[in-house]
């Protein structure tokens, strides 16, 4: 591997990046984005098209990532120093590195998830998909067989090694080859809808750009807040013995609605046309 000499959150390192592809840019290009980021959605980043935003996950993760890599270097000995690398068999590929330890020829991929996530992986060692493909990318471009992955909760961490799979690597490398040489050739990936950039439209382009990302800041905000709001709301079921209940003026009431009819399994309605059944066509915007 070949060591890049830039300090990762720099705007050096920010525009680097655009260049080539990297670890976390992996999961999203093979379809496995936890978040649900689109191989569109990273292109237009990579060609300035679309601003990419941090989320309060990710600024939680950027706070305790230093307090859990010094942590690890106590407990095993380690001087891990976050790296960005770029392997010498593919160039197109990077890796920006929480740590690597140059003594051992070792690395860590730290994560800092919600509690709720932290309890499900330290309970069940299920380690969610997108984290495999980032981490395999990762064991590509250094050069080894394993990498260490270390998941805090702010007060304590578990650690997994992640063996390589030489077989998913090569699905990887074959993904992310498609993906950049179109990037390079500025090819958008294949189902996405056109770009417009023309010169004339440029103005209307730009506030599209702001509104969409203040939209798209929103929705993962609304996100977070519905999942904190899922779990208050399963606070109060507990308490209340997951029976209905009133306290402080409020009503928690237990409801059971019926789910939806499966129009395809009523063997009467095989065959027959609803259309002249329906109302009126709904139009609405959808923004991805």
């Amino acid at each position: 591997m070949k060591i890049i000499e830039l300090e990762q959150g720099s705007p050096e390192w920010l525009a680097f990046r655009k260049d080539y592809i990297g670890a976390s840019d992996a999961p999203v290009i093979c379809g496995v984005s936890f978040y649900g980021k689109t191989p569109l959605q990273l292109y237009e980043e990579k060609k300035s098209l679309r601003k990419s935003y941090k989320s309060k996950a990710m600024e939680r993760g950027t706070e305790l990532e230093p307090i859990a890599r010094r942590m690890v270097d106590k407990d095993h000995g380690t001087i891990y120093t976050p790296m960005v690398v770029q392997s010498e068999e593919v160039e197109f590929m990077i890796a920006s590195l929480d740590g690597y330890d140059i003594h051992s020829n070792k690395f860590i991929e730290i994560k800092c998830p919600k509690e709720e996530i932290f309890e499900s992986i330290n309970q069940y060692n299920d380690i969610p998909l997108d984290w495999i493909y980032q981490m395999n990318h990762q064991m590509f471009v250094v050069e080894l067989d394993e990498g260490t992955l270390i998941v805090y909760n702010g007060t304590y961490y578990k650690e997994f090694v992640i063996k390589r799979d030489n077989t998913l690597v090569s699905q990887i490398i074959e993904k992310e080859r498609t993906f950049y040489k179109n990037m390079v050739d500025s090819i958008a990936p294949e189902g996405s809808l056109p770009v417009r950039t023309d010169l004339e439209a440029m103005e209307s382009v730009l506030a599209a750009v702001k509104l969409r990302d203040a939209i798209s800041k929103k929705k993962e905000e609304i996100k977070e807040m519905e999942e904190e709001y899922d779990i208050f709301k399963q606070g109060l079921a507990f308490v209340g013995g997951n029976e209905s209940f009133e306290c402080g003026g409020y009503r928690i009431l237990k409801v059971i609605s019926p789910g939806k009819v499966n129009y395809k399994k009523i063997p009467e309605l095989k065959g027959v046309d609803l259309s002249p059944y329906r109302g009126d066509p709904i139009e609405y915007w959808r923004i991805t």
